[in-house]
């Protein structure tokens, strides 16, 4: 049985579109003649468009969930790469180490310019899953980190998407354009490692 270890903090962000639409239907709602969900007051550079660095809210959603889903990466490939001896899985988490440093320090800056709070440490669901997945070795270990890493990708491209459909921040669209094919290259390998783990746990 497949073990599923499902980040809910970025699944919750996913949640936001319907709940944005909500409130633009709503007369009188925080989101009436503003169907991106800028906040009332947002300074404009064109009617409907905020002036840079002024998010709308799935700007804001994006930027939130990706600061901690990139944190979180991280540690999970260093734990992964001291605990796992598959040298798939090991060059999986190698890799993320090495791809996720330049982005997340852009999205960092732009969360930082955008007056978020700054991460402290893993949230309570990735907090349970790192726990769970720490005390795992062996092939259960790789199963379970490998898993993971797919629920998380699935997310982070479904996130991607999101705010390059509704955000309305050039300078963030154009980011998340840029890292959308490389999450999906990574969701691909880690689905790929997965079948490597099945092979080998059948034989």
């Amino acid at each position: 049985m497949r073990l599923c270890l499902v980040p809910m903090s970025l699944a919750a962000a996913f949640a936001m579109p319907s709940t944005l639409a909500a409130q633009t239907a709503q007369p009188g709602g925080a989101g009436q003649g503003n169907p991106a969900g800028t906040p009332a007051g947002t300074h404009e550079a064109a009617p409907g468009v905020p002036a840079p660095r002024q998010l709308n809210q799935a700007d804001r959603n994006f930027l939130q969930a990706a600061v901690v889903g990139g944190a979180a990466n991280v540690e999970f490939a260093q734990l992964a790469d001291r605990t796992s001896g598959n040298t798939g899985v090991k060059q999986f988490a190698e890799r993320t180490l090495r791809e996720h440093q330049g982005p997340s320090k852009r999205i960092a800056i732009l969360a930082r310019n955008a007056g978020l709070p700054p991460v402290q440490g893993l949230d309570a669901d990735r907090k349970a899953t790192y726990d769970r997945l720490s005390k795992l070795q062996g092939a259960a270990f790789d199963r379970a980190y490998i898993d993971s890493q797919i629920t998380d990708q699935q997310l982070m491209a479904q996130l991607l998407a999101y705010v390059i459909g509704s955000g309305q921040d050039r300078e963030l669209k154009d980011l998340a354009t840029e890292l959308l094919p490389t999450t999906l290259d990574h969701l691909q390998a880690a689905q790929a490692i997965l079948g490597t783990l099945d092979s080998t746990a059948a034989k």
